[in-house]
Order: C-alpha cells, then structure tokens, then sequence
C-alpha cells in the first residue's frame, strides 16, 4: 500500500509542472459556481486502472457523496505529499 502511495504520489509530482501551468495562469475567478447535487444515494461506477499495467483494471462503485470525499482526500495527501517534498527541498538548501 505504501509503496503504491509512493508511486502515485511520484507519478503526480513528475506531472505537475505540466499541469500547473494553465491553472496558475488564471488571475480572476469566474463567479461560477458548481452546483451541488443531492446524494440520492445511487452508485456511480468508474474503472480504476492502476498506473504501470493494462491488466487488472477493477470496477469501483460509490455514490456521489463518497466520491467527493475521496477525491477531497486525494487532494488533501497529494497537497501533503507536495508540502513535505518542499520542506525538504528547502531544509536541505537545494
């Protein structure tokens, strides 16, 4: 599980300069807001395809509340992750 984590969080790392680019490129908020819908409690599937194979892709079923939550809390680690390879960075003066 950890080393998983650890590969997850590498592969995002590695990526975001690329991603980072546009996102820091908006200066003003747009004023949308996304709408929340209630949880009616249905599940919504999505295969999760584990990074580095084509073989072993699983069906994952959550309803729409729990999926904002892990997506949260996928955020929160990789935000953590992030932070703690900054610190490190800074604290060994590179």
């Amino acid at each position: 599980m950890t080393k998983r984590f650890l590969a997850v969080a590498a592969a995002m790392l590695t990526a975001l300069p690329l991603l980072s680019g546009p996102v820091m490129a908006q200066d003003k908020p747009t004023g949308k807001t996304e709408e929340v819908k209630p949880d009616d409690g249905k599940l919504i599937c999505r295969t999760d395809n584990p990074t580095g194979t084509r073989v072993g892709a699983k069906k994952v079923c959550k309803t729409r509340t729990e999926w904002a939550e892990f997506v949260r809390q996928q955020r929160e680690d990789t935000q953590r992750v992030q932070n703690e390879a900054l610190n490190e960075r800074i604290q060994s003066g590179n």
